[in-house]
């Protein structure tokens, strides 16, 4: 072959290549990038980044025609620290937490319990979770996520794999292939292939709701475009191995760089919620016998049914119902299945959990969460109803607490809070749960001019990272009673409840939703949030609430969420400290004193309120360094050397 064939062939070859890259240089000098990053910076505060509410769009060509949805707020350091373990959250809305948001959620539940488990551990929960995404998104998220360098991942993802944003049966169903949908979030960056989205997306949704209805309508009314999809059918089978190859891959990425993934079981409500369609049409007569039975508890009768349809959903719901109290373990095989069977998969079928447990044990830094679990522990018969949910799938705030409890026991199970320095060497003072042995009423409180105390009733610290079953079982109710959720959070979080039982899928029709009259105080404050929307002055009025009422436990929790969703904030922090002080809950305030103390390290005041707080836990020798410190700082201040001696006559007292 010739030199000038070879190229010939070569500049053939290379054209087309050229002309691609041609066209794509004229289009990004033409059209603006369309492209949102998962993580931007924090206005005002540089140093900070958080997730993206807009990060959504990424995926469409234009805004509008992107479901309203967004991760909830999260800030955090750019640069981690090296003495902080970093976990990310993923998920869809009940990762996200919905209707609670961020600090009724998984992650938020968690960061609660780490605080008092850990006060002297930087441990923080990131949430990248949100309405609407499925494991495509999470696929997709994974290389700027591996940026910010997490220590750890829990994942509690499945429900929106066939309606959710490119799911199978969803009016956002991307390219329609698997195959196809992956080719282009390798290529959305490219300005050719966001030219070219633009233009098949507005052909595909012209059946779609407009602009105006969508954006009055609940997230799960504007997405479900293919409402019927049979058990094992074609659709079915793509959106089951669509979910099992993304799992799969999203797994072992991590699993390359050694990131322990946390993985959990999903769950849904089984006895309360009735299927929402079926892959065929009962006859009338036979519905209603079937209703009638079912309202008579006519067990032999709704046995007739389900042998003459035992691949209908509502046979298997209504013998299922049935059965509750007599048989459960029968009962819960029913309503499984009738959910299994419901063709309109709002909720994911029993095998994504068998994907889920099988691909945990494929991995060596996968560890398996029984979040289902969990939940069906602590409902009636075993089986998830109302008890725990609050429609078809979404926890209550008991249900979100418990699914945070499976993950931290997997999690201290497996030892991942190992204590860290700055230079990644154990630290020898770790603190855990100051209330494994007694109430917090228990704990003796000091005014701040006094440093005497009584050092008889219990030891707060610990020489160790680990806290076994037993003690996290112990203290389970105790941190119950430190949540950063308030009646004015659950009145928000009703009142969307509402609003989307008024709309399609619970009816066929959108309704007018049931308004919640707001009676106290807290309602009042909720239903002012949502008119204006602003969270931060709701927490405001609501520690100002309690302030008021010298109820200082749930102030405290009110000043929590704020300082720790504004982490730069040294008066919040140095604020919730004393108000965990004041309600004798040291092990919150002194995470919390610590923070302050981290923020503005050379305030006199904070060191001297961090020093009483250690005093109090009988952290003797750290508190007497802290006052060593001060005294440097204020050589003639007399009263920090009566202090001084008093710590030091008390060691001695202990020796």
């Amino acid at each position: 072959m010739t030199v000038k064939r070879i190229s010939f062939y070569a500049i053939a070859l290379a054209l087309p290549i050229i002309l691609l890259c041609a066209l794509e240089g004229t289009l990004r000098l033409l059209f603006d990038d369309q492209y949102e990053p998962l993580f931007i910076p924090v206005e005002q505060h540089s140093e900070y980044i958080q997730p993206n509410p807009k990060v959504i769009q990424r995926y469409f060509p234009s805004p509008e025609l992107a479901p309203q949805v967004a991760p909830d707020t999260h800030y955090f350091l750019a640069k981690k620290p090296l003495d902080t373990t970093r976990v990310v959250i993923l998920g869809g809305s009940s990762a996200a937490g919905f209707p609670y948001g961020r600090f009724g959620s998984p992650s938020g539940f968690m960061q609660q319990r780490i605080h008092g488990l850990y006060p002297e551990q930087n441990i923080e929960f990131i949430s990248v979770a949100m309405s609407s995404i499925n494991s495509y998104m999470l696929r997709d998220f994974i290389p700027e996520i591996l940026e910010i360098e997490p220590d750890a991942i829990y994942i509690y993802a499945g429900h929106n794999e066939y309606l959710g944003v490119m799911g199978v049966g969803s009016r956002f169903s991307g390219l329609g292939s698997h195959t196809l949908n992956l080719l282009y979030l390798s290529l959305k960056e490219w300005r050719l292939v966001q030219v070219l989205q633009a233009l098949l997306m507005q052909f595909q949704l012209t059946d779609a709701l407009d602009q105006v209805e969508r954006s009055s309508r609940t997230v799960m009314a504007s997405v479900a475009k293919n409402a019927n999809i049979p058990y094992q059918s074609v659709v079915f089978e793509q959106g089951k191995q669509q979910f099992s190859d993304n799992l799969h891959a999203i797994l072992g990425e991590f699993e390359e760089q050694k990131i322990p993934v946390f993985l959990s079981t999903i769950a849904s409500n089984l006895a309360q919620q009735p299927p929402f369609s079926a892959p065929y049409i009962l006859p009338e007569a036979l519905q209603k016998e079937l209703e009638n039975a079912q309202k008579q508890r006519d067990i032999t009768a709704l046995q007739k049914f389900y042998h003459a349809h035992p691949y209908h959903p509502q046979t298997n719901f209504a013998l299922g119902i049935a059965l509750r109290q007599v048989n459960p373990v029968r009962a819960k095989q029913l309503l499984a299945s009738a959910r299994d069977y419901d063709s309109l998969r709002f909720r994911a079928p029993s095998v994504f959990n068998t994907i889920i447990e099988q691909q945990s044990q494929n991995y060596a830094h996968v560890h398996l969460v029984e979040g289902e679990k969990i939940l069906a522990q602590a409902s009636p018969f075993n089986i998830i109803d109302n008890t725990l949910m609050l429609e078809h799938l979404h926890p209550n705030t008991r249900g979100y607490f418990l699914l945070a409890e499976s993950a931290i026991a997997k999690m201290q199970e497996v030892g991942l809070f190992q204590a860290r320095s700055s230079s990644q060497k154990t630290n020898k003072t770790d603190i855990n749960f100051v209330s494994t042995t007694e109430p917090i009423s228990n704990h003796n409180d000091l005014s701040q001019d006094n440093f005497d105390n009584n050092t008889n009733k219990t030891t707060h610290a610990r020489n160790n990272t680990y806290v076994d079953k037993g003690v996290l079982k112990r203290t389970q109710e105790l941190t119950w009673q430190h949540a950063w959720v308030s009646e004015a959070d659950n009145y928000v979080a009703h009142t969307k409840i509402n609003r989307l039982l008024a709309d399609y899928p619970f009816v066929s029709e959108p309704q007018v939703p049931i308004s919640i009259p707001a009676q106290t105080r807290l309602q009042k404050i909720g239903q002012q949030r949502l008119k204006d929307g602003q969270w931060l002055a709701q927490q405001q009025a609501v520690l100002n609430h309690f302030m008021t009422e010298e109820d200082f436990l749930p102030a405290a929790n009110a000043a929590a969420s704020m300082a720790t969703a504004l982490p730069y904030s040294t008066e919040l922090a140095w604020q919730t400290a004393q108000l965990y002080r004041a309600a004798k809950s040291l092990d919150y305030a002194h995470y919390f004193i610590r923070k302050a103390h981290s923020l503005t390290p050379k305030n006199p005041q904070i060191i001297m309120d961090y020093a009483h707080i250690l005093f109090n836990k009988q952290l003797f020798k750290q508190a007497l360094q802290l006052l060593k410190k001060v005294a440097k700082m204020q050589p003639n201040n007399t009263q920090i050397q009566q202090y001084i001696k008093q710590v030091q006559r008390t060691m001695e007292n202990q020796s």
